[in-house]
């Protein structure tokens, strides 16, 4: 998989309520979409692998797959180390300040990326880099988070993200929740400090992560390489990390010029992504699903904007006991495709789900999905089955195993709704995703 610029990725999902696609760029992929599946002469043959080829290859879906604040990084190495995992984690918790800068190599020159200041007790300021222009700037001060990119008359306000978190991420500690190898060939001794180095890799053997702790456990600096075409191994991205460092109370001040609007996120959401005004709505293992927009699509597509959330008791229990916000503390959910057994010749229908973008904010999911009908008559469905798998995390899944409450469960039939008999064209539905969706 190619590496993507996170911060550009994060600016994209914070800022997808601004974010539109070119004309050119949304007729050409909605056409590929069109001919992929005219292409199907069976659409109930349809697997789930050729649907996803046929979103994927979307410049469309790949801008909507930007748009998704992600919280963790996907980790894929051996089995698990926890005792140094936790140490790593204590000595980065008991850190007082931590700056940390990534570069990247571009053109055979080292080109600042990313640069993090933190501060115990005060917060996180995170700030992207190109050309040496500074572009975007999040402050987390664990209350409220800021966001802002560079030329915009904006700004985002929202509530906190874990800005421990940030710095864990960056300092890829997560990742020694996993087998991590020694390598003592690769050690240093750096002012006086020696570094231990270990070393990761992916299955295939093409990519690695070679990170150096000091004695303390503290991660001390990475670097990560790759297998180049030609057998030659090649390291593409660094960072360098000190610790303790004096940072000025400005640092984490959030200031972005006299002409700069600061946008109440959280409301605008809640306002846009209001209960009251959903098509459904139903509470299941203390988390409540909602349905907010069904639309019947030209193609024979079905697109559906849906959430999740805490209940208010559940939200504000949790809350109260971690100081945490964020959905992610309480549960989460997936389509499934609804499949029904039509004979006893083995044919069936199905919805099958295709997800194009997802929102995390504060104590909210959303989910942009277009649903392809499969195995119908020629005129299609005229309701859309919701079979909804909803898991639920952190305090409210310890609690609901104390109790001996369910903690996971699939909804096969969570709700059936009828299908407007308006058709939408799918250019229109696609176009509305980026102006409107938040």
């Amino acid at each position: 998989m190619s590496e993507i610029d996170e911060k550009e990725i994060i600016h994209r999902l914070e800022a997808i309520s601004k974010l539109k696609p070119k004309p050119e760029v949304a007729a050409q992929d909605l056409k590929q979409v069109r001919q992929s599946l005219a292409e199907q002469a069976r659409p109930e043959q349809a697997t789930q692998q050729n649907v996803w080829r046929i979103i994927m290859k979307s410049k469309i879906t790949k801008l909507a797959a930007a748009a998704v604040i992600v919280i963790g990084l996907v980790v894929f190495f051996g089995n698990g180390q926890a005792t140094l995992y936790a140490q790593v984690v204590e000595a980065l918790e008991n850190a007082r300040t931590i700056h940390a800068v990534t570069k990247n190599l571009d053109n055979g020159q080292w080109e600042k990326n990313t640069e993090v200041w933190y501060e115990h007790g005060k917060g996180i300021v995170e700030t992207s880099w190109r050309d040496g222009q500074k572009t975007y700037i999040r402050i987390d001060n664990g209350k409220y988070m800021w966001v802002y990119r560079a030329g915009d008359d904006f700004a985002k306000r929202s509530k906190t993200i874990d800005p421990m978190g940030v710095a864990r991420k960056l300092l890829q500690v997560d990742s020694f929740r996993k087998q991590a190898i020694r390598d003592p060939s690769e050690d240093k001794v750096v002012n006086g400090i020696r570094y231990l180095a270990y070393v990761r890799s992916n299955p295939e053997n093409t990519y690695r992560i070679l990170t150096w702790l000091d004695e303390a456990k503290r991660v001390r600096g990475w670097e990560k390489i790759r297998l180049l075409d030609t057998g030659q191994w090649e390291t593409y991205r660094i960072v360098e990390v000190e610790y303790n460092v004096e940072l000025s109370p400005k640092v984490f001040t959030p200031s972005f010029g006299e002409d700069v609007e600061i946008v109440e996120l959280d409301t605008k959401l809640d306002e846009h992504f209001d209960l009251d005004d959903a098509l459904f709505t139903k509470e299941e293992l203390g988390l409540i699903f909602a349905v907010h927009e069904l639309v019947r699509c030209d193609e024979g597509l079905i697109f559906a904007v849906s959430s999740i959330r805490p209940t208010d008791t559940w939200r504000d229990t949790a809350r109260a006991e971690s100081g945490r916000f964020g959905v992610w503390h309480y549960g989460s959910f997936q389509f499934g495709s609804s499949w029904k057994r039509l004979d006893n010749y083995g044919r069936g229908r199905s919805y099958q789900p295709i997800s194009l973008a997802e929102v995390y904010q504060a104590d909210l999911q959303v989910t942009w999905t277009l649903f392809l009908p499969q195995g119908f008559e020629p005129q299609g469905p005229q309701e859309c089955e919701f079979e909804v798998y909803i898991s639920t995390t952190g305090k409210l899944r310890e609690e609901r195993t104390k109790d001996g409450l369910p903690i996971e469960q699939n909804f096969k039939s969570m709700a059936i709704l009828p299908l407007p008999q308006e058709q939408i064209p799918l250019q229109q539905v696609m176009d509305d995703t980026y102006t409107n969706c938040a």
